[in-house]
């Protein structure tokens, strides 16, 4: 079903079929047919690509590639070495639009299909080639299935821990298994319960058993009801288990030459990726400084002082430049002199490192920096300074990646940061006192979904010296989207 809605001067169709959410101007549907790509009143080149770009997750754009000489790919993926041909009735059989002299142009379009494939063999480029009449969704996932491109098998099974039970689908390495629920799992069928309730029954208490057995083998059993739209209903639970695996962070409190327990890995993903922008809120003594400092240094001085091989700075840089007015107390000195160290150190642990210190009104230009060096400026405690001091920081985030510059700001009240900055984030940590209770509902509000249930959990969460991240880099659905601490989601259903 379709519905027509008006949006300010542009007319657009809104449309909903087996739950594919899609929209599209109105005057472009008229005239040029562009319609939903999965629906059946459009089997084509669009609803093929949709559904090689769904189930790789990568785009397959039409090109002319010069190998080809002229000739179009409707699909084309380079990283994949993979591309699809949608091949309508005129590859078949002659057709009056596309074969004016008959015979002769429906073989010479034979001819350049073979010509196409024959090139493509030779580049190892793999050419699926997409009847018109087949059953486009079955028939390309069954292609990329042969040609192991959707990865990992669930094949019908009787596990030995199941008793004889069987399931439809497991994968053993994902520890993932799946049930199709047919409607004798939901009430009597005179087929599989003859002895009608009893039967219906038992088959629950099977169902039942067969889940709690996974449960405790910390096997993922998906049910997917007979009556569900299948493939939606199973891409949204998939997406739901989609959850990365994140490097754990051990964080130290520092008493400048003291470390606790900093046992960390070389690469991490859970921390800042470069070039990042990067708001650290919170009241004073809350742990602001340490956190920045234990981004800045990671395991690195612990492995060095200890003999340790190698070691990491969780945020790498090549030159660290630290604007404020408190540039000399006690952990700012350490930081320095950490800096110094590893500049000076013998190999491994020696690295092409520099430190400089500022106060406010010396900020420098942004093209003063080479981009051919990695730099993280951090401007510590400078949301009361004037107007002129915020316009020389502002260039930073707005516009700083592009001289290879990532930036943190540092604040005592997440919304005393200037708003030009706040709108260009990447990263936002909120420490204990990053602001009152209506703020954090501001930046609940602003920020997340479900405001309403989040504010509290974000209350309730900014303890002490712990820290919650908002992850602008990802979708707001994402679980890591927010997270406690840089490594563990936010649990929101608690």
């Amino acid at each position: 079903m379709a519905t027509r809605t008006k949006r300010s001067r542009q007319e657009d169709y809104m449309h909903e079929f087996l739950n594919h959410q899609w929209e599209y101007p109105y005057p472009l549907i008229t005239k040029k047919f562009e319609w939903c790509p999965l629906c059946p009143h459009f089997r084509g080149e669009r609803s093929t690509r949709y559904i090689f770009e769904d189930l790789l997750g990568k785009k397959f754009p039409s090109c002319k590639p010069s190998f080809l000489n002229g000739m179009q790919l409707d699909g084309y993926n380079e990283e994949l070495k993979l591309a699809y041909e949608f091949q309508g009735p005129q590859h078949f059989h002659q057709n009056s639009m596309f074969h004016k002299r008959g015979e002769i142009d429906l073989d010479s379009q034979r001819k350049r299909d073979q010509k196409k494939w024959d090139i493509c063999k030779e580049r190892s480029i793999d050419l699926i080639e997409v009847p018109y009449d087949s059953d486009l969704f079955p028939y390309i996932k069954s292609e990329l299935q042969k040609r192991d491109l959707l990865g990992k098998k669930f094949p019908s099974c009787k596990p030995s821990f199941l008793n004889g039970m069987q399931l439809d689908g497991y994968n053993e390495e994902l520890k993932l298994a799946y049930e199709f629920q047919g409607p004798q799992h939901f009430h009597q069928n005179s087929m599989f319960h003859k002895r009608g309730e009893i039967d219906l029954d038992s088959q629950r208490k099977r169902d039942q058993k067969k889940w709690d057995i996974c449960k405790e083998r910390s096997i993922d059993l998906i049910e997917v009801p007979y009556d569900s739209d299948l493939f939606p209903y199973i891409k949204s639970e998939l997406q739901k288990r989609e959850i990365e695996n994140l490097d754990p962070v051990e964080r130290m409190v520092l008493n400048i030459d003291e470390y606790d327990n900093p046992e960390r890995f070389n690469s991490l993903n859970s921390t800042p990726q470069w070039p990042f922008n990067l708001l650290i809120s919170g009241r004073t003594r809350s742990g602001k400084t340490n956190e920045v400092i234990n981004l800045l240094l990671g395991n690195k001085m612990y492995r060095l002082f200890n003999g340790k091989k190698c070691g990491t700075r969780y945020i790498k840089n090549d030159d660290l430049v630290l604007i404020g007015h408190h540039i000399n107390e006690p952990k700012y000195k350490y930081l320095k002199r950490c800096y110094e160290i590893i500049a000076n150190s013998p190999k491994p642990y020696r690295e092409d490192i520099t430190f400089r210190a500022m106060k406010p009104d010396k900020i420098p230009k942004i093209d003063d920096f080479s981009s051919k060096r990695g730099t993280v400026v951090v401007f510590e405690d400078l949301c009361t300074e004037p107007k002129k001091i915020q316009d020389k920081i502002a260039p930073y985030f707005s516009e700083g990646r592009h001289a290879n510059i990532s930036s943190i700001y540092i604040t005592q009240s997440f919304f005393d940061c200037p708003k030009l900055i706040r709108k260009n984030l990447d990263y936002i940590v909120l420490f204990n006192g990053s602001g009152t209770y209506d703020e954090l509902v501001n930046i609940a509000r602003q920020y997340t979904k479900k405001w309403r249930d989040i504010v509290d959990i974000l209350n309730k969460n900014l303890q002490g010296r712990e820290f919650i991240v908002i992850d602008l880099t990802r979708a707001k659905e994402d679980a890591l989207y927010l997270r406690k601490g840089w490594d563990s989601p936010l649990k929101i259903d608690e």
